[in-house]
């Protein structure tokens, strides 16, 4: 029988026996560290590496006080110690919370001791292999010197016993510490000793592989000769066709016959009966509101997880956004969760004046549920389709399949205009009055007269210009950027642990920008520390969108969050998502060259997966497997 297996029930009822002979002992020395220093807590708490490197909060007496200065003075470590504190470090009383962590099944009674999180990134791949199995409260490591013995000395201590774990061992290892604890050997009362002789252990690491860090330095040096950007404009060539008439017939200001002609291709391309260019996409949706009347105490709903530009039109207007969490299968607004807050708005008599819905990085939302719910409650929809213009859900257009459809041509769009953006509408009613709103809300006189509050929102009939030549090749661009999401999937999706986003089962996304999750039980690094790795070979890379109800503008707004999961779903992706350069000029050469650098950090940061043999003989035996490609 593998003995590590039932180990674990060795350990869960040892603990309970422990815990019920200790339980005076723990009782006492409780209440002697709260007379002696009421103003801290009892326990000790701090984050430890577990099995598969997983962190936990490891337990123990306190045996320091909470202040840390006296009279303007630091203390010393002496200085701040309980008189309890040597005592029960000594006799290494100050451990016995953790029996609470082997109960939990955090650790073992034997094992490697678990370390600080700050240490792990350091390691080599075999000092790795000490977290293949439970750290312990006592451990190989621990009777053969603890922290008299060098932290080399300590890994290959800890190494030995992952390869050689058996009942005879643990036994020994048992007898040992009784009798070291007894006479109160191979302890130190402070812990800087510890992470000093780390810090030393590390620099001699450093030292050791200073050649091979030059060589990738001139490495990185080679590769930083170009950069990939994220999402750069991409010129048709045709721009300047439009923009020489502009000139020529001087038609530069906020109007003129580009204007009025993209405005007519634009509402041809997305077959609805109205268009209007704006100066931004952030303007459309304040002129979508306002024609909405969204004013002062009024409620809008908007998707959590998207940009602040979808929400900041909101608070313009003096309204207040109530923020709606994702759904997993297209990342965007949960019907679920719109259901919920509309059903609870409707008791409350406050239903919201609009909805906005954000079809993300090109994907579109659940459209025909929202629709259906938001009819249900005769609450508008407002399609900021800012993304994921060209995208289509059920053979239609995205942005068409709402009262108010949105897009934008910021620089980094799949089409561009510089800066611009669009509202667009079936209801030619609707669009006339954001024309009217937008140009200053000039009221029909032989005069300028204004009865309400406008806006200078019109697009230059010169950024028209060019808009008129991308749209040309929209379809182009869609199609390149597919491309190059289908060359990210197929050279990406061999690594264990990423996952693309997914493609809505009749909609077609624009792939604006290529999007993944990491698992971060696969891998030990986050989004951000991806994003900084890439900048240092001159790639940009961008985390996902951080939800609108975690960030401090809206800290005191409404949120409601997918009802159909434990987790915040657009939570979970901020934590997870990484954008990849999408650009439709980059070049194939750009394309290998992320995907090879990609490849090196996902390899490099895997977690590795420990392989178990038993051997009669000579006990169990741990190897690290990492499959890289």
């Amino acid at each position: 029988m593998n003995y590590y297996r039932w180990k674990k029930h060795l350990d869960f009822y040892f603990a309970w026996l422990l815990l019920l002979l200790s339980s005076p002992i723990l009782l006492v020395v409780a209440i002697i560290i709260k007379l002696e220093d009421p103003h801290g807590p009892i326990i000790f708490k701090q984050p430890r590496i577990g099995e598969n490197e997983q962190l936990f909060t490891i337990y123990k007496f306190r045996s320091m006080k909470v202040e840390t200065e006296k009279n303007g003075n630091q203390l010393s470590d002496s200085e701040r110690m309980l008189r309890i504190g040597s005592f029960i470090r000594e006799i290494s009383l100050d451990e016995l919370p953790q029996l609470f962590n082997v109960l939990k099944g955090d650790m073992s009674f034997i094992g490697p001791r678990p370390l600080l999180e700050e240490y792990l990134p350091h390691y080599t791949e075999r000092e790795r292999i000490r977290h293949c199995i439970k750290p312990g409260i006592s451990g190989w490591a621990q009777i053969n010197g603890r922290n008299k013995v060098s932290w080399e000395e300590k890994f290959e201590l800890d190494s030995y016993y992952v390869s050689h774990m058996s009942f005879s061992l643990d036994v020994k290892i048992t007898m040992l510490t009784i009798k070291k604890v007894l006479k109160g050997s191979d302890i130190i009362e402070a812990g800087n000793e510890t992470t000093q002789n780390f810090a030393e252990y590390r620099m001699k690491k450093q030292t050791d592989s200073q050649q091979h860090k030059k060589a990738e330095s001139t490495e990185r040096r080679i590769l930083m000769t170009d950069r990939i950007y994220l999402s750069p404009p991409h010129m048709s060539g045709n721009e300047m066709k439009y923009i020489k008439e502009a000139f020529e017939t001087n038609w530069i200001a906020p109007l003129g016959p580009n204007v009025n002609l993209f405005e007519k291709e634009l509402a041809t391309y997305s077959d609805v009966k109205g268009a209007l260019v704006t100066s931004s996409g952030t303007a459309a949706i304040h002129l979508a509101l306002a024609t909405l009347r969204v004013g002062k105490g009024d409620t809008v709903f908007v998707s959590t997880f998207t940009f602040v530009a979808s929400a900041n039109p909101v608070l313009y207007l003096g309204a207040e956004p109530v923020f709606i969490d994702s759904e997993p299968d297209t990342w965007n607004m949960s019907p679920e969760a719109l259901e919920l807050a509309l059903k609870e708005a409707k008791i409350r008599n406050r239903l919201p004046k609009a909805i906005v819905v954000v079809n993300l990085y090109g994907q579109s939302a659940k459209m025909d549920e929202l629709n259906d719910i938001a009819r249900r409650f005769a609450v508008p929809i407002v399609e900021d389709a800012a993304e994921s213009l060209g995208s289509t859900y059920k053979h239609k257009k995205s942005g068409t399949l709402s009262e108010i459809g949105i897009y934008s041509f910021n620089g980094n769009k799949i089409i561009t205009t510089s800066g611009g953006g669009a509202l667009i509408s079936n209801d030619e009613e609707i669009v006339n009055q954001a024309r009217f709103l937008a140009t200053q809300a000039k009221d029909k006189a032989p005069y300028y007269q204004h009865s309400q509050v406008g806006f200078n929102y019109r697009m230059s009939n010169v950024s028209a210009g060019i808009g008129r030549a991308q749209l040309e090749v929209l379809d182009q661009r869609v199609e390149r950027r597919r491309e190059i999401f289908d060359y990210y999937k197929q050279e990406l999706n061999q690594l264990k642990g990423i996952h693309f986003m997914p493609e809505l089962k009749q909609t077609t996304s624009n792939r604006w920008l290529t999007t993944l999750t990491i698992d971060l039980s696969e891998y030990r690094i986050s989004p951000r520390e991806f994003m900084l790795k890439m900048e240092s070979v001159n790639i940009e890379t961008r985390v996902l969108w951080k939800p609108l109800h975690m960030q401090p503008l809206f800290s005191d707004c409404q949120f409601y969050k997918h009802p159909l999961s434990s987790e915040v779903i657009s939570e979970k992706l901020f934590e997870t998502g990484l954008c990849l350069p999408s650009g439709t000029n980059m070049s194939e050469t750009d394309q290998e060259r992320v995907v090879e650098e990609m490849k090196k950090i996902f390899n490099s940061n895997r977690k590795p997966v420990y392989v178990f043999n038993w051997n009669k003989q000579k006990g169990m035996r741990a190897k690290v497997q990492r499959k890289t490609i």
